[in-house]
């Protein structure tokens, strides 16, 4: 597979590197599972990466990831921020060690937080309409979900 995935690249003419993604919400054992496919690869490897539902498992649980881009010298980002709220970007930093955050909009709510992101270089990435039009959807569905279930809902959205 990988073989095939790098030829393409290749074909390409462009300079592209892969960062491979765990989300936190299938558990640790998938962590795991991506270590090795990546320890394996034939394949342009630049980082590998958490994502998927913030809170489902605390960051700090997959430390395999860091250890295997210490060991492989990859890069490490987390998705942190977007639908949780500072704490999550503290964690991915402090509890998993991530370099780049993804999201993270609701670091602009911690001062302490933004000057730890500038002071230590930590690049991150946003994306603001796809974060609009998610609240949206989220806002949508609440609204139109029965209504203990709507006060669930409401409280996972977080500005």
């Amino acid at each position: 597979m990988w073989g095939a995935v790098r030829e393409g690249l290749e074909a390409g003419g462009g300079n592209v590197g892969l960062i491979v993604d765990t989300p936190r919400d299938v558990g640790v054992a998938a962590a795991h599972r991506t270590v090795e496919m990546v320890e394996g690869a034939d394949a342009p490897i630049v980082g590998l990466r958490l994502s998927g539902i913030e809170g489902s498992v605390p960051e700090g649980e997959f430390h395999v990831l860091r250890e295997a881009a210490d060991e492989l010298g990859l890069g490490l980002a987390a998705h942190a921020g977007e639908t949780g709220g500072p704490e999550r970007v503290w964690a991915a930093l402090d509890d998993l060690g991530a370099d780049r955050i993804g999201h993270g909009v609701a670091s602009a709510r911690d001062a302490a937080l933004m000057e730890r992101l500038v002071r230590d270089g930590v690049p991150g990435r946003s994306m603001p309409l796809v974060q609009h039009l998610e609240l949206q959807r989220r806002a949508a569905r609440a609204a139109f979900a029965a209504q203990d279930e709507q006060s669930r809902l409401e409280d996972r959205v977080v500005l």
